[in-house]
């Protein structure tokens, strides 16, 4: 049988390691990662290898040659573009030809027994085998279930927490059938995973899935390579390692020839040297290792890091958990931070201070007493995420300041051809507008032009996006909830929320640190786009009944909270024959923002002056105008699960029979609602992303959430507390009689909410445990499980390491009861890990 290794790829995520060598040719315990993958294939009887390039190929065919002198046979097939991991095969179909093969990453090390696969793929007369293993952090690998006979059964690219149901995940190694080959077709882009794998697994193809047993890491991240050498000079996988070794790798050192080590040197724990290294008076070197042609002086500290070849340390030098590249020249009393990278041929002047999780980019010179707190060129290392499930949430002007705004207006519009336009717009308070103009800077530095709305709520932004046909877009405000954040939302050219992908390949880019930049004559421009706000007023006014709210001659209290809908909607309201009493209805940027207890008493307000002037009704529009809060004239607050089965009642009531949608942690007394009212209804995930695709999918007419926020998919795929406020007039209207008469019929219901902490490297687990215990094999969201006639729901935090556990009971006893049963399982399961 014959091996293919991929090795073609950048290697990105790696850099600047990788700036000057392919990923494949990265050394790990001073060899290059892909030998240790040859030395594995050759142990496995596979000698016969195909290579496959396309990133800086003649580093790796120059070292490699024809592998005679690795005891192997290589050949090698160059890509002339990116075909993607099944694609770039197909070019070894003239060598491989009719046997069975074998495909591997070039960027694992693993010590699995691959004839254990090749064995259980032709036991099973298998078209595709993939090699699985199990893993404490799915969310970056595909997830695969399989049944018993190891047949697949179910397949999912890099999930959300939410919709993780395993930690078996792909490895990247694979067995093929010839017949493969049928299924990838010539010359065109096509991805195991996301094209290959799904096709087989939806015709029925013989898709089978083997667990591995032993180690594996994908070397995909620096810190996933300094986590390999330490997993190494642990004893937790032994592997090919040159050199005389002076005692038990775990325990001891491995010592290259021609080494000289001064009898007061300190090697404590685990350590390897490389050829031609020398190591003076006083050094200390503690679960490290050190590449050829180093100089090591008197007094330097090196602790659980790696260096590699041809590096001058001086002396007193403080090197901790870094990766120093090859070439480099490190001067006396210098303090290299924890997670720092150098790459190769820096000079790092005397007694500095490089900090910890700064990358020095190949050939850079570092002056003598310098304190470097940024990456050369770019910028400083801000977060190992960008974006949270809300977008992009920071401290303003300390963690989001101008320089990380411009940052991201790069990273952003890198992902857009030149010439294409941005649309961004803002709310009122200053801050807003130091970010906005530092990302419309980085924005404009790509090429990308750019649509300033200037201050406009984010519902009309993301309404005029498709009008003005662009690229993308952002909105900037001041949040919500905290006063010293910034949120930015972004949107994709229809106005939607933009893709998991999407968002990962920004924060790819701004990790990177690596944008395109345009000469000063091809800088974008700015435009400010005419008769927007009046296209989105013409909108409104269509998808609404004005005459059936004129008649009814409201009487209503609105409470703007400061927010810039009170410049817009007192016209709409105009045209409507209300009677309106606005608070807080003009601008104020130090009121934007309101804590819990703000929002409660502020509630507390507005039901009070519902009551005094016996309004019809009350409502509060959040700052942003994206959310409403219902008051009925008695003055009860309809929050949470109220304001939903109140709204769904009033639409149901004018639309009979269209559909709505909620989000699964909703109480299940809206299905008898909805029932009762001759509609149908389908559930979605609770984020935002999720409830708005199912309003631009036209599956639902109507998609309502527990928070205030209300999608008439006809008008708008986003939430609109305009649109929201002025529908709920047009359906109380319609229903002609008081809201409180309405909420009178609401049924009761017993749902309680509470969070259960699950650390971060055992939910994969605790995930397939709960998993286990569901009848529902069709989650959308978490895990749903019914007790005793009680319905909990398990739905994990995509932002902090917790579970959140939804139990509805019959009574508020057996719904607590159940809540506690399920507290108490989580515990227990964490327990078993």
């Amino acid at each position: 049988m014959k091996a293919v290794i991929l090795a073609g790829g950048f290697g990105t995520r790696l850099r600047p390691l990788t700036v000057n060598i392919p990923k494949p040719m990265v050394p790990v315990m001073n060899i290059p990662m892909i030998e240790h993958i040859i030395n594995l294939l050759k142990k496995n009887g596979l000698t016969e290898i195909i290579i496959n390039l396309f990133y800086q190929p003649e580093i790796i065919s120059d070292y490699f040659k024809d592998g005679t002198n690795f005891g192997v046979q290589i050949k090698y097939v160059k890509a002339d573009r990116d075909l993607g991991t099944a694609g770039c095969i197909t070019l070894a179909k003239d060598t491989i030809k009719d046997s069975d093969f074998l495909v591997i990453s070039g960027d694992v090390l693993t010590n699995f027994v691959l004839k254990d696969a090749i064995d259980f793929h032709n036991k099973k007369k298998s078209l595709a085998t993939i090699v699985l293993t199990k893993s404490t952090d799915p969310l970056r690998y595909g997830i695969v279930i399989t049944e018993n006979d190891g047949k697949v059964k179910k397949l999912l690219e890099k999930p959300s927490w939410g919709e993780v149901f395993s930690d078996t995940i792909n490895t990247g190694i694979y067995v093929f059938s010839s017949k493969i080959f049928d299924f990838i077709p010539q010359q065109t882009e096509y991805d195991f995973a996301k094209n290959l794998f799904p096709y087989l697994l939806n015709n029925k193809e013989k898709l089978f899935g083997f667990v591995g047993s032993g180690y594996w890491k994908d070397i995909g991240t620096l810190s996933e390579y300094r986590q390999v050498h330490e997993d190494i000079l642990n004893g937790d996988i032994d592997c090919e390692i040159k050199g005389e070794r002076k005692g038990t790798i775990g325990r001891d050192v491995w010592v290259g020839k021609n080494v000289k080590i001064h009898p007061n040197a300190k090697l404590k724990d685990s350590v390897v040297i490389g050829n031609n290294v020398t190591i003076e008076d006083g050094v200390e070197i503690a679960n490290s290792v050190i590449g050829d042609d180093c100089y090591i002086d008197s007094g330097a500290k090196i602790i659980r890091s790696i260096l590699w070849n041809k590096n001058i340390i001086e002396k007193e030098v403080d090197i901790k958990e870094c990766v120093i590249g090859s070439g480099n020249k490190v001067r006396w009393k210098s303090y290299i931070g924890v997670g720092a990278v150098v790459s190769d041929n820096c000079f790092i002047g005397k007694e500095s201070i490089i900090k910890p999780e700064v990358k020095l980019w190949p050939d850079k010179k570092v002056d003598d007493f310098s304190i470097v707190s940024s990456s050369l060129v770019w910028g400083e290392r801000w977060s190992n995420r960008l974006f949270d499930i809300y977008g992009i949430t920071a401290v303003a002007n300390i963690e989001l300041t101008p320089e990380i705004g411009a940052k991201i207006g790069s990273a952003y519009a890198s992902i857009f051809p030149r010439e294409s336009y941005i649309l961004i717009s803002r709310d009122y308070h200053r801050s807003s507008f130091v970010i906005e103009r530092a990302i419309m800077a980085g924005i404009l530095s790509t090429g990308v032009n750019i649509f300033d709305f200037r201050i406009m709520p984010l519902p009309i932004t993301k309404y005029v996006a498709k009008s003005l046909q662009v690229a993308g877009g952002l909105h900037i405000r001041k949040s919500p909830y905290d006063e010293k954040m910034i949120d930015m939302k972004f949107f994709d050219k229809d106005g939607m929320d933009i893709s998991l992908s999407q968002e990962k390949t920004i924060e790819s880019s701004f990790f990177r640190e690596e944008f395109r930049r345009v000469e000063n004559d091809k800088v974008g421009i700015i435009s400010y786009p005419p008769r927007a706000l009046e296209y989105y007023l013409e909108g409104f006014k269509k998808n609404i009944d004005i005459e059936i709210i004129k008649q009814r001659k409201f009487k209503i209290v609105i409470d703007y909270s400061y927010g810039i809908t009170s410049n817009i909607f007192p016209s709409v309201l105009g045209e409507l024959n209300c009677e309106v009493i606005a608070l807080n209805g003009y601008l104020d940027e130090k009121r934007l923002t309101r804590d819990h207890n703000k929002f409660e008493n502020d509630l507390e307000k507005l039901s009070s002056t519902v009551r005094t002037l016996k309004a019809d009704a009350g409502i509060m529009i959040d700052a942003g105008s994206q959310k409403i809060f219902i008051v009925d004239n008695k003055g009860r607050i309809l929050k949470d699960n109220d304001g939903i089965l109140t709204m769904i009642k009033l639409f149901l009531n004018k639309y009979k029979g269209k559909t709505v949608a909620v989000p699964v942690n909703i109480t299940s007394k809206v299905e008898e609602i909805v029932k009762e009212a001759g509609g149908n209804i389908i559930r979605c995930g609770t984020t935002y992303r999720s409830m708005m695709s199912v309003a631009n999918e036209k599956k639902a007419d109507f998609v309502a959430e527990e928070k205030g926020g209300y999608i008439f998919s006809d008008f708008n795929p986003t939430f609109d507390a305009m649109m929201s406020t002025v529908k709920f007039l047009e359906f109380l209207a319609f229903y002609n009689s008081s809201l409180s008469s309405l909420v009178d019929t609401l049924p009761s219901y017993n749902l309680i909410i509470d969070e259960e902490p699950v650390p971060w490297d055992k939910r994969g687990y605790v995930m397939m445990e709960l998993m286990s215990l569901s009848d529902n094999d069709n989650n959308i969201e978490g895990i749903e499980l019914k007790d005793g006639g009680s319905r909990i729901l398990i739905i994990p935090d995509n932002d902090r390491p917790y579970f959140h556990i939804y139990a509805e009971g019959k009574t508020k006893q057996s719904a607590n009861k159940h809540l506690e049963k399920y507290k108490k399982m989580l515990k227990r399961i964490i327990g078993k890990i």
